[in-house]
Order: structure tokens, then sequence, then C-alpha cells
């Protein structure tokens, strides 16, 4: 045998240092990577039951008040900050407020323009690095729309704060018939029986914050994500 041509014995060495060096590189890459967040006891500061004095007192002149007072449900929303960051994302701070005006939800949100594609994802990329992949997602799914707007809300279920991550692009997503047409008059041509988008309706990204204790704040058909 050459006495160049390497072993059995030496290749397999050879291999097992490899493996070895490989090991050793992840470790130090899980060492050197940032720890992810285990708990969230509110949005920014805030502590879920607060009142709008405690809001105050804590965000200064950077709150503001809404007027009228907004209605979800048997939510109110009677301050706001319009300049809130998650990241590096800009966004408008809601404080939802319970029937004994307490502050049971936050929820951020971006509009229109600024809800995009490209938002929705530096914000899903962020909330990943905070607290890892989506426990549940949420909606209905529509069946060859694997992008479809109901299908984009994620929740990350932490033991004192819910988030959820969605993103509603009521422009692309929502097609409607002409009212003026009778769908089932078999005269109208099945060309003319079309589908129609609403190009004038908004877009929104939104983040939300609510108690983990709080089941009812909780979104319908929600399941973990697929494999």
């Amino acid at each position: 045998m050459n006495g160049d041509t390497p072993t059995r014995r030496d290749r397999g060495g050879g291999m097992r240092r490899w493996a070895c060096l490989v090991a050793a590189a992840l470790l130090l890459a899980a060492a050197e990577a940032p720890a992810r967040e285990a708990d969230l006891a509110g949005w920014d500061g805030t502590r879920w039951g607060m009142t709008e004095a405690e809001l105050g007192a804590l965000f200064g002149k950077r709150l503001r008040r809404v007027d009228p007072p907004l209605v979800y449900d048997d939510a109110t929303v009677g301050r706001f900050l319009p300049e809130a960051e998650f990241g590096e994302l800009p966004f408008r701070a809601l404080f939802q407020m319970d029937e004994e005006g307490r502050l049971q939800q936050v929820l951020l949100e971006r509009r229109d323009a600024q809800a995009t594609p490209a938002a929705f994802a530096a914000a899903l990329d962020e909330l990943q690095a905070r607290y890892g992949e989506a426990d549940l997602v949420c909606g209905t799914p529509v069946r060859g729309q694997d992008t479809s707007p109901v299908e984009r809300e994620r929740v990350w279920i932490l033991p004192t704060t819910t988030v959820h991550l969605s993103w509603l692009d009521y422009r692309g997503g929502i097609l409607y018939h002409d009212p003026s047409q009778d769908l089932t008059d078999p005269l109208v041509p099945e060309l003319e029986k079309r589908l129609y988008s609403r190009r004038s309706l908004p877009r929104r990204l939104l983040l939300r914050f609510h108690p983990t204790a709080r089941k009812e704040l909780m979104s319908a058909d929600c399941r973990p994500p697929a494999p």
C-alpha cells in the first residue's frame, strides 16, 4: 500500500475530529445566542388592571385622549399613544379598559400603507426571536389560499401575557359579488357571475397583548401550527 494513502482508521479518526469541531461550534453559537424571554408582565411597562391615572403616570405627556372613546364589545379606549414601537417598527398603541376602568388589553396597529407584508414579516421575526415559534395559529383556512389573511394570525402564550400577531389585507382578501346580479338566474352568463375585489377596504397590522388568564379574549378557531 502506498504510504501516502490514508488508512481506514486514519479516515475514521479525521471524521470524528470533524464531528467534534462541528459540535463545539454549535454549542458556542447556542451559548452566544440571546436567551428567549420566558414571560411578559405587560406591554412596555404596563401591568394588567392598571387605571387610566396609572397609565398617565407611566407615559406622561405621550398619552393622548380619545374623544369620544372607542368601543370594542365590552371594552373602551379612552387613551392611546400616537407613537409606540415594537422592535424597530412604529405603531399606534390603544389601551382597552374593561367595564371597571382597568386595563385588559393593549392593541398596537399599523394601517394601510404601513401594514405591508414586509412589516408583518419583521414583527414575526421579532416575536420569534423573543418567544420562539408561535404556539397557535388562528382563523378558518381558505381552500387554495395558503396566504389568506385569515391564516395570518399567530399566538404566543406566556404565563402572564398572551400575544397575537395579525395581518389583515382586506384589499386582496375579500371578494364579493355584484349585488345587482341574481346569481340564481339561469339567464345570467357564468362569466358575469364573477367576484370583485374591494380595493377601497383597509389593511391592518395588529399586535394584541392581553392577560393569559382572560380566556375570553382568545381568538376562535385556534390550533397548533402545522408541522
